[in-house]
Formats: C-alpha cells, sequence, structure tokens
C-alpha cells in the first residue's frame, strides 16, 4: 500500500515535470575521465529521478534482514511477557510445577532471562526441590553476573525460608563482602541470628541495623531489648543451683557471671541503656547474681525517667541491703501516683518482705480494687494463707482462676 502510493507520486511529479520541461532548450554536458555526456535538461532529470528512485529501492532491500531481526526480537519479547505472566498467573493459584515450567520457559525466550530463572527458583522452592531452585539460580547468575547481588540475595530468601541458616548464612556473607550496608542483607543476617540463638552476633550487628535504618524505630526497640534480655540470662545461667545436684554455685562463678554482665552494661550505647525494657533486664540479671542494692537503685533512677508498670513491678522484684528503707522509698510514690494499681502490688509485695502482714494486706485489697488481675489475686491467696485465712485463701485462688478463664 505504501510502496503504491510512493510510485504513483512519483509518476505524476514525473508527467508534471516533463509537461513544462519538454520544449525547454537547455542541454547538459559532463564531462569524466576523458569522456563526455551531453543530454538534454529534461531527459537528464529524468534520469536523476529514476537514479534517486533506484537508491531507495536499494536501500530498502538492504534494511530487511535488520527489520526481520527487530520484528523477530519484538515477538521474542511478546513470547516471554506472556510465558513470564502465565508463569506468575499459575504461582499464585497454587500450580507451582507449571508456573515453574512457564517462568523456565519465559527465561530461554527473553533477551532479560533474570527475572524468569529468579521466578521458577521460587516456584521450585514452593515444590521442596531444593536442587531444581540451586540450579535455576545458578543459570540466572551466569545469564547475568552483574545481577550476582539479586541472585545471592533470593537464594538467602530462600534459604531461610526453609531453615537452611548455615548455608544462608553462607551466602549473606557473600553479599556482605560485596557490599557491607546492603540494608536487606542485614536484615536478614539479623533474622537468621535471632532464628539459631546467636545473640552476640545479633548485639555486634545492632550499631549497623542502627544506623542503616533497616528496621522501622519501634521494631528495632523490640529486637534491641529482647538481644540484651537474652544476654543477660544466658550471663546468669551459671549461677543457677543444678537442677540435677542442687548444688550452687562457687563464688568465683559469682563473680565472673557479675563481671560479664557489668561489662555489657558499659559497653552499651549511653541510648540503648536509657531504654526502660533494657535497664530492666540489666537490673534483673544484677538480682540474680546478688547484687540487689545496686538493681534497686537503678530501677529506682530509671523510674524518675520513665514512670512504666514494668519497672514498678521490678521494683518489687528487686531486693535491696536495707529492705525497709526500700519500702519507704516507694510509699512516698503514693502521694504522685495514689491510682496505681502496680505500686500497691509492688508495696504488698515489700511489706510481705518486711513481714507486715496487716499493710501488705491493705495494700492488695486496693490495688485489686483499682485493678483486678491473675498476679494480684495470687499474691492475695498466698497473704490469706500466712494469715491462717484457708476459706478466704480458697476463694482468692478460684476468683483469680476464673479472672484468668475470663468467667
Amino acid at each position: 500500500m505504501k510502496w503504491g502510493f510512493l510510485v504513483t507520486a512519483v509518476l505524476v511529479i514525473a508527467a508534471f515535470v516533463a509537461h513544462f520541461l519538454v520544449d525547454a532548450r537547455g542541454y547538459v554536458l559532463i564531462r569524466m575521465f576523458g569522456y563526455d555526456f551531453e543530454t538534454s535538461l529534461p531527459v537528464f532529470l529524468l534520469l536523476l529521478l529514476a537514479l534517486y528512485g533506484l537508491l531507495r529501492l536499494l536501500l530498502s532491500v538492504l534494511r530487511v534482514p535488520r527489520r526481520m531481526r527487530r520484528s523477530l526480537g519484538r515477538h521474542r519479547r511478546q513470547k516471554a511477557y506472556r510465558l513470564f505472566s502465565r508463569g506468575l498467573v499459575e504461582l499464585a493459584e497454587g500450580s507451582w510445577n507449571r508456573g515453574e515450567k512457564l517462568l523456565a520457559r519465559s527465561a530461554n525466550s527473553s533477551e532479560l532471562p533474570l527475572l524468569g530463572y529468579l521466578g521458577a527458583a521460587r516456584a521450585a522452592q514452593l515444590q521442596g526441590a531444593d536442587e531444581r531452585r540451586d540450579n535455576w539460580l545458578k543459570l540466572a547468575y551466569e545469564q547475568d553476573p552483574k545481577a550476582a547481588k539479586a541472585v545471592l540475595f533470593t537464594q538467602a530468601e530462600l534459604q531461610i525460608a526453609h531453615q537452611q541458616f548455615e548455608q544462608a548464612l553462607a551466602t549473606l556473607r557473600k553479599v556482605q563482602d560485596e557490599t557491607p550496608d546492603h540494608t536487606q542483607s542485614l536484615v536478614l543476617l539479623a533474622k537468621i541470628y535471632r532464628q539459631v540463638g546467636e545473640w552476640e552476633e545479633l548485639e555486634k550487628l545492632l550499631p549497623k541495623l542502627r544506623k542503616r535504618k533497616a528496621l522501622a524505630r519501634d521494631k528495632l526497640e523490640v529486637l534491641t531489648v529482647e538481644v540484651y534480655e537474652r544476654l543477660f540470662s544466658q550471663a546468669t545461667e551459671l549461677i543457677e543451683p543444678s537442677h540435677t545436684t542442687g548444688a550452687t554455685p562457687s563464688d568465683s562463678v559469682r563473680s565472673r557471671a557479675r563481671e560479664e554482665i557489668s561489662v555489657r552494661w558499659r559497653s552499651m550505647p549511653l541510648s540503648v541503656r536509657k531504654v526502660p525494657a533494657v535497664a530492666a533486664a540489666y537490673a534483673r540479671a544484677l538480682s540474680r547474681v546478688g547484687e540487689g542494692s545496686e538493681a534497686e537503685g537503678l530501677v529506682r533512677k530509671q523510674l524518675k525517667r520513665n514512670w512504666t508498670p514494668n519497672l514498678v513491678r521490678l521494683y518489687g522484684e528487686v531486693t535491696a541491703r536495707d529492705t525497709l528503707k526500700q519500702l519507704n522509698r516507694a510509699e512516698q510514690w503514693l502521694s504522685d501516683h495514689p491510682e496505681d494499681p502496680e505500686l500497691h502490688l509492688t508495696l504488698a509485695a515489700l511489706c510481705v518482705r518486711n513481714e507486715l502482714w496487716g499493710k501488705a494486706r491493705k495494700y492488695l485489697e486496693t490495688g485489686l480494687d483499682q485493678k483486678p488481675s491473675v498476679d494480684a489475686y495470687q499474691m492475695y491467696g498466698e497473704l490469706l494463707e500466712r494469715l491462717s485465712e484457708s476459706e478466704k485463701a480458697k476463694n482468692a485462688y478460684r476468683t483469680g482462676l476464673q479472672f484468668a478463664l475470663g468467667e
């Protein structure tokens, strides 16, 4: 259609030009290489026009292979896109085997096979075919070595999903070697260390996670608290009495545990030490190694900065040398927090420690009126047993159980 239009246009123009030039008396003389070429002007113009047409035709013929290659390439891309789209749909519908085949075919038909092979690897993983998964990942790397980071990161994700933590660690270390501060690889490393209980390694990772803002602030704080709770707990495990022999640890073991938790606390960034839950974990560890007075002082300082229910309750759990003085300090807080049920439970616990049964009962009953809880009923029942009021103690235990069951 296009060529027919062009030919017609050329003929019309030629006829039009010939009409005006047919009576022209001019001529053209061309001398080249010792030869003369002479013709009339109309004929010369027609020859030029014919030559132009031949050149255009020749160029069009020469362009045919390139146009065919473009057409074939476009067809391959469209085919690869269709296969890739269908593969993803099959994957989403749960047809993992068919999805894997379609995605692999899309990779073979595409100029950019990376996505197809990565998709096929995920499909193989869903079928539990780890060997096929790794083969697709290998092909992805071979086809596009520049995308090594994407391939390794995908491999690590899939290995973690199958709880292949050692292999995932090795894979992520390769990513770290290439890009030490790769944010998502840091997140995956943290996930692995948490899963396998490598709390010291996770502690080393926290500054990088904080610097790169790899996690939301609240999630990072939760992770930080868990890390130090676990580390402090590990440090104090050695001083727990043996479950088999009942033997108590030696003074040297206690001293070593005390030194370990103190060094860890001092090595923390100040911003981390100010987190109430981290300070609470340290205070519990101090209390376990026999440093109750230091723990009491730490919790008291934290309460001045952050009055939280957990810290208030913890104050009643740690034991200072002078327990009566500890009770007096806690009672001073009543003027600022008269309606705090946790404070009343803490005061009751401190009164029990000082064998002030009447005051303990008063604080417990006030706390139960403010906010009933399973722990409060448990403590109340134990106190009533001490006071030889067994029926009331049974009622307290029964009420606490009903409260726990939501009845």
